[in-house]
């Protein structure tokens, strides 16, 4: 059976050969009856066949661990456009991570 984990490593696995990567995501998909989640013409994550949704974005399984992240890149990063708070997304009930205030 598939689960979110599972599916999340899967798609990792497909995402680090660099080649073929729509394709492999679309047999993947086609082959555990997995769907894609679209808002406003964006591919926002999937929703696996038992029920439970993937987001496309960096999950963190807690408030702690994302805000712990957000001090790393808030520190370390150079670019201008970071991220500035965390926010507990509906689709996949992790916290992710927006630079919108």
């Amino acid at each position: 059976m598939l689960t979110a984990n599972s599916f999340r490593r899967e798609l990792a696995r497909i995402e680090t050969r660099g080649k073929y990567v729509t394709k492999a995501t679309r047999r993947l998909m086609r082959r555990h009856g997995v769907a894609a989640i679209y808002s406003k013409g964006k591919l926002r994550g999937y929703r696996l066949p038992t029920g439970e949704q993937v987001c496309v974005k960096a999950r963190f399984p807690t408030e702690d661990a994302a805000r712990a992240e957000l001090d790393t890149i808030s520190r370390l990063s150079p670019r201008d456009h970071k991220p500035v708070r965390a926010y507990e997304c509906p689709l996949c009930k992790g916290w992710h991570l927006t630079s919108q205030p």
